[in-house]
This record gives structure tokens, sequence and C-alpha cells, in this order.
């Protein structure tokens, strides 16, 4: 038996079963909510007949951009340098926020804004060149980086110890 490989398409709900959910609707107790990272990610949750968002995460992944922030935020010392590099964010947030905001069009939402597990903010590979790149995009000396590094141990309640 040979395996073909399809092309993805979005989820889409036929007739048939767009009916049987409004039969389900008539008599659910329940709502059904999404999570979401995106702003289209809302609007497909809200197309496919969420009623809210259960937690949507501000994503710092969708460009190089946000995510040289964030490291930046994450390795500044002082207040006015973690400001300004939040001050960098604020457009994306914005952005973002209005998209979410349109798509549920008033339909609850949890929004957690800064999500930081510092495990995703460090780039991969050998801790050398990580701190090699560190050193050129931060204005940072090694021995500052590895200092701040040993300075922020990641605590994750979730996790056990």
């Amino acid at each position: 038996m040979e395996l073909s490989i399809q092309p993805l398409a979005p989820p889409a709900m036929s007739n048939n079963l767009k009916t049987f959910m409004a039969w389900a609707d008539q008599v659910r107790c329940l709502k059904v909510m999404a999570n979401a990272y995106t702003p289209n990610d809302t609007l497909a949750a809200r197309n496919n007949s969420a009623q809210g968002i259960g937690i949507y995460y501000f994503q710092f992944f969708v460009s190089d951009e946000r995510i040289k922030s964030v490291r930046k935020m994450i390795m500044f010392v002082t207040l006015e340098q973690r400001k300004a590099t939040l001050d960098l964010l604020l457009p994306y947030q914005r952005s973002d926020f209005e998209g979410i905001f349109q798509a549920m069009d008033g339909l609850p939402m949890t929004i957690r804004i800064l999500h930081l597990p510092l495990h995703e903010f460090q780039p991969e590979g050998d801790l050398e060149q990580i701190v090699g790149k560190l050193t050129t995009n931060m204005g940072m000396t090694e021995d500052e980086i590895y200092s701040r590094i040993e300075k922020l141990p990641e605590v994750d309640p979730v996790l056990p110890m």
C-alpha cells in the first residue's frame, strides 16, 4: 500500500457538521474556548465557533526583532534599559491586540501579556557561540554576559525540582 501526501487545508465544517453543531448548541451547558498565539489564531477560532479565548499568549517568535528585543530585556541589568526594550515591543503588542479584539468582538479572553520561560529565549548552540553573539548584540563583555546568565536561573512552579 502506497501512501500519498495530501496538501494541508484549514479546518472547515461541512453543512452536515454545521447542522449537528447547531443542534448541540441548543442543549449544551459548556462554552467552547480556544487557545491562541496570534491574531490569525483568534480569527480562526472565531470562524470555527469558539465562544472565547481560554488563553492568548503574546508571541515573540514571529519575528527576529521581537525575539531580539526580549533577549535584550532579559539580559539588560538597569530598569532604564529594560524599559527601552519594552518600548520596542509595545507597537507589536498594540497591533496584535487590535487584531484579537476585532476578531473576538467582545467575547471573553484571557491574555497573558508577558510569558517569559527563559529557556525559550536562549539561542540554540554552543554556549561560547551564544555568548559571542550576545556580546555583539548587547554591547556587553563576555564576563558581563556569563555573570548575567548565572544570575538568571529559571524557576517554573509547574516543573518538578
